[in-house]
């Protein structure tokens, strides 16, 4: 398994420190550094925008509390230099992290995350029904799409 360090640039987050997040395995080929993603924060599990600002293959600590990083936002958000010149930043200039990355971002690719969707594929229509109505469970857009067509 893989691991990253994430910096979290949520405006409403007020964090300097940086989290390690696993990878899963079916995301190892598309996070780089400089990545723009979304994790879990904290005990309530708010999702919060982060960048991806290295990669390791192991940590020396134990990782059975360790979080996923949840969805990567397509493409490579900042090259693996300006991430390396916000953390010098970070550290020549006394600033926080989340205030020299906003600086660094291009504008406008910072989106609101008023509720974060989290897609499950391997729903059949008839249980996605039976749990939208039960409000229990997720279910996926297009399964409800196809429900409610019939």
């Amino acid at each position: 398994m893989k691991y990253a360090d994430v910096i979290i640039s949520d405006v409403n987050a007020n964090i300097d420190k940086i989290f390690t997040y696993s990878i899963k395995t079916s995301q190892q080929s598309y996070i780089y550094i400089g990545s723009k993603v979304i994790v879990p924060l904290g005990y309530r599990q708010k999702f919060v925008e982060g960048i991806v600002v290295s990669l390791k293959d192991n940590v020396n600590f134990d990782t059975k509390k360790l979080k996923n990083i949840r969805f990567v936002l397509d493409g490579i958000y900042l090259n693996e230099n300006l991430v390396n010149l916000g953390i010098w930043m970070k550290n020549y200039c006394l600033s926080s992290y989340g205030d020299i990355f906003r600086m660094l971002s291009p504008t406008g690719l910072s989106a609101k995350i008023e509720e974060f969707v989290e897609w499950n594929i391997e729903f059949k229509p008839q249980k996605a029904l039976e749990l939208y109505i039960n409000k229990n469970q997720p279910c996926t857009i297009v399964e409800l799409e196809k429900i409610f067509r019939k």
